[in-house]
Parts: C-alpha cells; structure tokens; sequence
C-alpha cells in the first residue's frame, strides 16, 4: 500500500513538473540597461515631427505636451515597478490603461503611440502584444486564434 502512495505521489508531483513543451514564461529579463533604456526613451521629446515615418506631430503645443506626459507617466511607473514586476501580463496590462486617453486623437498620432508602445516593447523584451495594439488602433486582431 505505502508503495503505491510513494508511486501515485511521485506520478502527482511529475505531472505538476514543467516539460519543454509548455508554454514560454511570461517573466522579463529586467536589467540595468533595460532601465537605462527606458530612461533615456523618457527624456526624448514626442509627438514631434518625424518624417523617417511620416509623422507629421501633433499640431497644437497643449496636446502635444499632454500626450508626451501620458507616454513618460507610463514610461515612469514601468521604471519604477518592472524591476519587482517584471511580466510581460504587467506591461501590456500598463499599455491598456494608456491606450483609452488617446481613442481620440488624431490617426497619425494613433499610429505614433502605437510605435511608442512598440519601442517600449523591444526595449523590455516583449515580442507581441498578443494583438492589443492592432486592437485599439484597428479594432480587430489579424492574428489567427490558436
């Protein structure tokens, strides 16, 4: 009997045990130069002109300035909590909370954001995502269901 509670607990705990074929971790490499990164994104000024792709900028200083605030307010809270939260769920969570403030705005700085987004992305380790951004700015994600 104890033989078989001693093999049904190992069968148990095995099961639990991740395989290669499971699923990537949603942990980030959060590192010093990750967050000098995101510093030095900070302090650029946004919403300018960019012709390289045919940004245009916002065209009223006040919105400009406002937008550049809600960018770097998102760029400030991922300085401060990545390092003790450091989950691709928890960047893309940030995103969803910034994304709503500009439904509004004009479509090129839609597109701007978006690239913003993008860049915070690449500069934390995320690879996607997971169709967020061609949903708020499309209204559909092109990628196929799993």
């Amino acid at each position: 009997m104890l033989r078989w509670i001693l093999i049904l607990g190992l069968a148990a705990a095995l099961s639990c045990a991740p395989n290669s074929d499971s699923q990537p971790t949603d942990m980030l490499s959060i590192t010093d130069t990750t967050l000098v990164a995101l510093r030095e994104f900070r302090k650029e000024e946004k919403f300018r002109e960019d012709m390289s792709v045919f940004y245009p900028g916002v065209v009223d200083e006040t919105s400009r300035v406002l937008y550049e605030t809600q960018v770097n307010q998102l760029l400030d809270r991922l300085i401060a909590e990545l390092p003790t939260t450091p989950s691709r769920d928890y960047v893309l969570e940030c995103f969803r909370e910034l994304l709503p403030a500009f439904d509004l705005a004009d479509s090129e700085d839609q597109d701007q954001v978006a690239r913003y987004m993008e860049r915070v992305m690449d500069i934390v380790g995320v690879d996607d995502s997971g169709g967020l951004l061609n949903q708020w700015r499309y209204g559909f994600d092109p990628t196929p269901a799993p």
